[in-house]
């Protein structure tokens, strides 16, 4: 119950403008205080009479007494009625707070203009597009049993149909639909050309291997991790599917950034441009500085960038969307291939260098790590480490050796690549072969031998730092 003895207001005085402060005293039945709300609010002195405040107050407390003042949770919309002069009785002032209006989102404000920039930036209808989708995707299709043989020739995973529908997505993108994931993602046509999707193009395909190397290698880094081949590049981050299992469908999609952690970012990479497209269309104020785009560089002001790269987001969004729609059926049955769903799998435990284990035996919950596994200080802790997770692998649990295993392989991400260049002539990384040990061991008990190859040829060529294995024409 609010009584009007439960509320107190007193006006600041400025020299510009009065300031009204409300304060709300909230009890339960037995007249226990529950808590207590304030707000204030600035305003124009011919704005802030006695009559209006004193109708003010009255239209408030006609709404605590009758117990319908959840609303108050916020109590700044309240106080926006004395800010409109159009509200002066106890009856206006209440039908206001009762039923306030809803503001406009930006969404909504720029509706308009968005329609006319479509007109200049998409020409063709939104249907002809689907339709030329529907081509992209067919083509992608009609090509997957060819390049997932290869995948599993090569680096012996299971590569799902959702690459297809990536690779699709992206060769279905026009020009003006590219200027969202190239200017405020890094991710352009180019970028997708570097990673295992361009063996969907028939070019790609047919490009030689340089002498010595393996596909596995292109593009890798040092600490890059035996589950995550590389799908496409960005200007600052590396896409690729996270494999628990070789011979099952990926447990999702993650991305490596410039801090080098993987992180889980959806089931599918159309998950991730749709969530980042919507989260960016609620809050462009968020997201959008104004000066990320081709027209701050031209001078435009921050507020004309800011609505340009919000319309090139909404413009991606709606391809995005688009093809989701075109291709849930093989969302569904790329589902039948997983080992564990994604849903289940990104709450399982992380470790310091992003996504955690997964096995049949659990996953790396209350797993401790040493701390900063290249200092000098930190080497008691790791070998001390070393040492139990080979004596739980010899045992028959694999987790611990699998997890350190590639915590010590990440630590490497702290060096540079001229420490791994073959003109390198400094003491060995520490903890390098003690990683290889571990994930190997770890691998083979899983009778993940694919991961295990895959471990063996990379710490082959540990000087081969994201370069390209192919000779291109």
């Amino acid at each position: 119950m609010m009584r009007s003895e439960d509320y107190q207001t007193y006006v600041e005085e400025t020299a510009e403008s009065l300031t009204l402060h409300l304060a709300v005293l909230e009890e339960d039945e037995a007249g226990t205080v529950l808590g207590a709300q304030s707000c204030e609010a600035p305003l124009k002195r011919e704005w802030l009479t006695e009559a209006r405040i004193v109708a003010f107050l009255e239209a408030v407390d006609r709404i605590l007494m009758t117990k319908e003042h959840e609303a108050f949770n916020s109590l700044d919309w309240c106080l926006e009625t004395l800010e409109d002069p159009r509200y002066n009785s106890v009856e206006e002032f209440e039908k206001y707070m009762r039923n306030p209006p809803v503001p406009l989102t930006y969404f909504e404000e720029t509706d308009a203009e968005y329609q006319e920039f479509v007109k200049q930036a998409r020409p063709e209808s939104r249907d002809v597009l689907r339709y030329k989708r529907m081509e992209a995707l067919e083509k992608a299709l009609a090509r997957h049993e060819v390049v997932a043989a290869r995948f599993a020739r090569t680096h012996g995973l299971y590569l799902p149909k959702q690459a297809a529908v990536t690779f699709a997505f992206f060769d279905s993108l026009t020009s003006a639909e590219w200027q969202a994931p190239k200017y405020l993602l890094g991710v352009s046509a180019s970028n997708v050309s570097v990673g295992f999707l361009a063996h969907y193009s028939e070019e790609a395909f047919a490009w030689p291997l340089k002498d010595g190397l393996d596909e596995r290698l292109h593009y890798i880094k040092p600490e890059t991790l035996p589950e995550t081949p590389l799908m496409f590049l960005a200007d600052f981050a590396l896409f690729a599917f996270f494999y628990d299992d070789p011979g099952f469908h990926p447990s999702g999609v993650v991305h490596i950034q410039m801090d080098k952690k993987t992180r889980w970012i959806g089931e599918t990479f159309l998950d991730f441009f749709h969530a980042w497209a919507d989260a960016i269309l609620k809050h462009p104020t968020l997201y959008l500085d104004g000066e990320s785009s081709v027209s701050a560089q031209l001078g435009v002001d921050q507020e004309t960038t800011r609505k340009s790269d919000y319309f090139t987001v909404r413009l991606f969004k709606e391809a995005v969307d688009d093809f989701r729609a075109l291709t849930e059926s093989i969302r569904l049955e790329d589902r039948a291939k997983m080992r564990r769903s994604y849903e289940e799998r990104k709450w399982m435990a992380d470790q310091p260098g992003g996504v955690g284990i997964a096995t049949d035996l659990g996953d790396g919950e209350g797993f401790e790590f040493p701390s900063a596994p290249l200092s000098d200080e930190s080497r008691p802790a790791v070998q001390e480490a070393v040492a139990r997770a080979r004596k739980q692998l010899a045992e028959g649990d694999p987790r611990y050796a699998l997890a350190l295993g590639r915590e010590l392989q990440w630590s490497c991400h702290e060096l540079g690549e001229e420490d791994f260049s073959p003109e390198y002539a400094g003491p060995p990384v520490p903890w390098q072969q003690e990683a290889k040990e571990l994930l190997v061991g770890a691998y083979r008990a899983l009778g993940w031998e694919a991961l295990a190859r895959k471990v063996e040829v990379h710490h082959a060529h540990r000087n081969f730092v994201m370069r390209s294995v192919f000779d291109f024409p």
